[in-house]
């Protein structure tokens, strides 16, 4: 453990650019993502005023969503299946005109940046769709000891019972076939996502210390490099996996009532029709908000 400043925390350098033959560096995501960062970074210092008004509500939701989307394990996801797919397809025998060439080029770019980055775009307003549709708790914590890593929005699976328990950066059952979600705000706060039909938690649960222990070891297994606290004391987290927040949070909450759950059958129709319509991330829909587009 050691001392490091903010700006050598969690920082890859040119991640997010695209470079061609010549040199040239392409920064238009960078840029694209740093205008939702400048309005994200004040909404989620106002958490803590909860509950959330509707716009802070909707800018969290698309930065949530971003979070999942841009990270490492994304990127090695995207890389992995298109290369996949693309061999599967030329097994099959799929153009077949193609020569040794324009195959090797089809391979560069499709496990290339530049698809990975239209893919975020084309999935961002989807992700952020079930996001923003799920129910939200505001966990509060009496110490200042929530942990925080490169890879922060903590994705946890729908489990039956017999099934390993388990935490994913990615969830290979798509981001509707979830217990819940977890999302660090501040070294007091977490935000906690579930498909409970109820309306949101109007204040904040108070938190014990199990609960943060837990949400911290759930943050720091997933780091991708770095985990980090305020300094000042140790943060707590468990040395294993425990049973989903959610389930100790919300009465009766578990696998049968995400099956049952209304919002997320709702989110689920909401994203069909993005789906369909073939828009991009300037369209969100959510399930129990609104959202007012300008």
């Amino acid at each position: 453990m050691k001392r490091l400043s903010p700006n050598d925390v969690a920082v890859r350098t040119d991640f997010y650019v695209i470079k061609d033959g010549a040199g040239a560096r392409d920064v238009s995501w960078e840029v694209a993502m740093s205008g939702l960062e400048a309005t994200a970074v004040p909404a989620l210092r106002r958490v803590p005023d909860w509950p959330l008004s509707p716009p802070d509500r909707n800018t969290i939701t698309e930065y949530l969503a971003l979070l999942a989307l841009r990270s490492p394990a994304f990127r090695a996801w995207h890389t992995e299946a298109s290369g996949a797919l693309l061999r599967a397809e030329r097994r099959a025998g799929k153009y077949s005109e193609f020569t040794e060439e324009q195959w090797t080029y089809a391979e560069q770019y499709f496990t290339g940046q530049e698809f990975w980055r239209s893919t975020m775009a084309r999935l961002l307003s989807r992700v952020a769709s079930l996001l923003g549709s799920m129910h939200w708790t505001l966990l509060r914590f009496s110490s200042p000891r929530v942990c925080i890593c490169d890879q922060p929005l903590v994705c946890v699976p729908l489990i039956q019972a017999g099934e390993a328990r388990t935490i994913e950066v990615l969830p290979a059952g798509g981001f509707a076939n979830l217990m819940e979600v977890r999302a660090p705000v501040d070294p007091h706060h977490a935000l906690l996502l579930s498909w409970h039909d109820d309306e949101d938690e109007a204040k904040p649960v108070t938190a014990d210390r199990e609960l943060l222990s837990d949400l911290n070891f759930s943050i720091v297994e997933q780091a991708e490099k770095h985990w980090c606290h305020r300094p000042g004391g140790t943060p707590p987290h468990a040395a294993r996996w425990s049973l989903p927040l959610s389930m100790r949070v919300i009465e009766g909450y578990g696998a049968a009532a995400v099956g049952a759950s209304i919002r997320r059958r709702r989110a689920l129709q909401f994203v069909d029709e993005i789906t369909a319509e073939g828009k991009l991330s300037a369209v969100m829909k959510t399930a129990g908000v609104r959202r007012n587009v300008a």
